[in-house]
């Protein structure tokens, strides 16, 4: 019997004088109740129902109260006015109401239904366990699996480790929306210089540089200064301009390629004289260097005898 839970308490009647079970005497019977030992009330309910007077002889019911089984110990008696009839009471321990609700499985674990009245699921006491949202006490405001920071300032809060910042959407206290506060800017210069970085290569154009350049690939202070002596000595623009001009000008006039490493040309005048030249031509035509042979004398050349061999031999002409 559940303890404080309205139920119905089954009781028997028989004779006295024979033992037999008393049919048909539920308008004569009274039932008692004593709670914990305590004192025996009578109880509310006072009409018995007789079960069966043929499959269940003797026996009767009667309607308990939720109050009537509030004990952990109760004992019912009874009575009926119709001599030499006797009732058989009962002495009860309850159990708690639900008891037999718990369920427990073939290793003997219990299956915690409810804590401290709520009924629990797998999510609030399993692996993976469900928080409730809320901005109560013990509780966390979450939205979407994440948690919500309130818009608020922890002041002296101190968080011991941030391994990643994705984006530091705004610092307050920075001179402008999303730079850095004066502090932080101290500490990273300060960190900076102590490390004394150096850039492993450089891609792009580079806006400015103060200070001086160490060293770009291999090429050092010494050789940059070398190289602005050089620059510093060539002339102005306006100066390379016209030499540049003067070349582009040179290059036309000259012959396309050489001839066996020599300028090959052709002479049209002499002295803007086309008949000087024309004497020219007839003047060295007239002239060959030979060594004379055998057969050659003094007033008569052998010119078959003459070297290099098939030289041919001119008078020279009178001038023009």
């Amino acid at each position: 019997m559940f303890k404080n839970v309205a139920t119905k308490l089954a009781i028997f009647a028989f004779d006295t004088t024979d033992g037999s079970p008393k049919t048909g005497d539920a308008a004569n019977l009274t039932a008692y109740v004593s709670k914990d030992y305590g004192a025996v009330t009578v109880l509310a309910d006072t009409s018995a129902a007789e079960m069966d007077a043929t499959n269940a002889k003797g026996w009767y019911l009667f309607d308990l109260a939720q109050a009537e089984t509030n004990a952990d110990a109760l004992l019912f008696t009874g009575k009926s006015s119709t001599a030499s009839i006797s009732l058989v009471g009962q002495l009860v321990f309850t159990t708690p109401a639900n008891f037999s609700t718990a369920s427990i499985d073939s290793n003997g674990r219990v299956d915690v239904i409810k804590l401290a009245g709520t009924t629990q699921t797998a999510r609030d006491i399993g692996t993976s366990v469900l928080l409730s949202s809320g901005t109560g006490t013990g509780q966390l405001s979450l939205s979407s699996g994440l948690v919500t920071l309130a818009g608020v300032t922890h002041t002296g809060a101190v968080i011991p480790t941030v391994t990643t910042t994705t984006t530091a959407t705004n610092l307050t206290n920075a001179p402008t929306s999303g730079d850095l506060t004066a502090t932080m800017k101290t500490s990273v210069t300060t960190a900076a210089t102590a490390a004394t970085p150096i850039a492993a290569s450089v891609t792009g154009a580079v806006g400015s540089v103060t200070g001086a350049v160490g060293s770009v690939t291999g090429l050092t202070a010494s050789d940059v200064g070398a190289i602005k002596t050089v620059t510093d000595a060539l002339p102005n623009s306006g100066a390379l301009t016209t030499i540049q001009a003067d070349l582009d000008n040179l290059q036309t006039r000259v012959p396309a390629a050489l001839v066996g490493g020599r300028m090959d040309s052709n002479v049209s005048a002499i002295g803007d004289d086309t008949t000087a030249l024309t004497a020219f031509k007839r003047a060295v035509m007239g002239n060959a260097v030979v060594t004379v042979g055998s057969g050659s004398t003094t007033t008569s050349i052998v010119s078959s005898a003459c070297t290099p061999s098939g030289a041919s031999l001119r008078s020279k002409a009178a001038p023009a």
